[in-house]
């Protein structure tokens, strides 16, 4: 998600609300100021103030969005990136070959590149996390030891955060770098549970993984932003 996509979300909450108030019988005259800046020598003109905002806003003669407005509004709405629930049983045997890839991948980056190390050296030392899908899916685990980090079984111990996409669709798009990890966790499609500065850690370690693993091409796609890593 950009910021664009920020900015078309709060222009889609704000008419929606707009929608429903003038539905509830809001009405343009209710658009005012109290007396005492409309009445007097000293009065502000309302009115034209009124009728300039509501030509900005594209909003229509009754005080609300215009129908063709909303329309567009909600098109944008619907076309941001979905997957039906379909190939369940392919989608949960790709999501789990590439938690196995990740599970060898990553600590064997942690190794080589300095600069995942250094994502690494965030978490304390003995720190657990694992990540996986929800309810039931595949998932992969590791543990901080040293600069490095050592896979571990997934239900070995108690973890210090857990890492989970909400279900095995949200899985899927992040998995076929439909999404970013990033714009996964925007979405609501990640649940995390622990720290948030654990978190970011880890957002930031899956994007030089991501980097480092995939062809420059998808990566772009896979990242937030597309950097060489040192």
């Amino acid at each position: 998600m950009n910021k664009w996509d920020f900015f078309r979300s709060g222009e889609r909450i704000i008419k929606l609300e707009r929608r429903m108030a003038v539905e509830m019988g809001l009405d343009p005259k209710d658009d005012t100021l109290p007396g005492r800046f409309t009445l007097g020598v000293d009065a502000v003109p309302i009115q034209p103030m009124v009728r300039s905002y509501y030509k900005v806003r594209n909003y229509a003669s009754d005080g609300g969005p215009s129908d063709a407005d909303m329309a567009r509004l909600m098109k944008d709405r619907t076309q941001r990136r979905s997957v039906h629930p379909s190939f369940r049983p392919l989608k949960r045997l790709y999501c789990t070959v590439i938690l196995g890839v990740l599970g060898w991948f990553i600590p064997a980056v942690a190794c080589r590149w300095s600069s995942v190390r250094d994502e690494v050296s965030h978490f304390p030392e003995g720190f657990k996390f694992r990540f996986g899908v929800s309810p039931d899916g595949p998932s992969v685990a590791f543990r901080r030891s040293g600069d490095r980090l050592k896979r571990i079984q997934p239900g070995e111990t108690a973890m210090d955060m857990d890492v989970t996409l909400k279900s095995l669709e949200a899985a899927w798009l992040l998995f076929s770098f439909q999404e970013s990890t990033c714009t996964s966790e925007a979405r609501g499609r990640l649940a995390v549970k622990g720290g948030l500065n654990h978190s970011c850690t880890f957002i930031r370690l899956m994007d030089k993984v991501e980097i480092l693993l995939l062809p420059r091409f998808i990566a772009r796609r896979a990242v937030k932003k597309w950097e060489k890593v040192a």
